[in-house]
């Protein structure tokens, strides 16, 4: 009878000991999935965006440069061909912009978006006049409205900036969050293996 009462509380304690373990282990497998939820997301649409950001900001810098060499060039060859080069860039921009736009989810790089997105559009408006009057050979005018527009292309090119640096920013929010899940699992399983040795022995 003393030893029936004796396995009873040694099956009590294994039961618990082993509902407790499969908690642990429970609670582990769900911040490792977390943890490869976070590494996904970082490898694959964040990283997009970021790139998309970045192409942004290069085409930014080389859409002022074929603008400008338009305005210099006196030959009707080369006009056409930087002509050709702003309309390539700006396509660039458009085809980013609308890549980026649906998949945007943290609010700091909406905000960032719609802000360069703004200054965008009106640089564009600046620059569809500068480049007619440079195209119609109005080198001082065109040069003029060159020099006008520059405040709202230094708006837009910062913008440009700010969505990569956004960007990078949460791409480092996210690393955090898998860095800290990671060390939460871990602890948990060392602990999982404490209890499975205590249930042995």
């Amino acid at each position: 009878m003393k030893d029936f009462k004796i396995q009873k509380k040694l099956a009590i304690c294994f039961g618990i000991l082993l509902a407790v373990l499969t908690a642990v282990g429970g609670l582990a497998v769900y911040k490792l999935a977390s943890v490869s939820a976070d590494t996904a997301e970082i490898g694959g649409p964040r990283k997009e965006i970021l790139q998309a950001a970045a192409t942004i900001n290069g085409a930014m810098s080389d859409y002022r440069i074929a603008e400008s060499a338009h305005i210099l060039s006196s030959d009707a060859t080369l006009k056409n061909k930087y002509e050709r080069d702003v309309a390539e860039q700006q396509q660039l921009i458009e085809t980013n912009i609308r890549f980026l736009d649906p998949r945007i989810k943290a609010p700091a790089m909406r905000t960032a978006l719609d802000e360069f997105r703004r200054h965008w559009v009106e640089y564009q408006r600046h620059s569809a006049t500068t480049i007619t009057a440079s195209r119609q050979g109005k080198a001082e005018e065109a040069t003029a409205l060159l020099a006008d527009s520059r405040d709202e292309f230094d708006a837009a090119n910062n913008g440009a900036e700010n969505m990569q640096v956004t960007e990078s920013k949460v791409i480092d929010e996210v690393t955090a969050n898998a860095e800290s899940d990671y060390v939460v699992s871990r602890n948990i399983l060392i602990v999982a293996i404490l209890l499975a040795a205590a249930l042995v022995v």
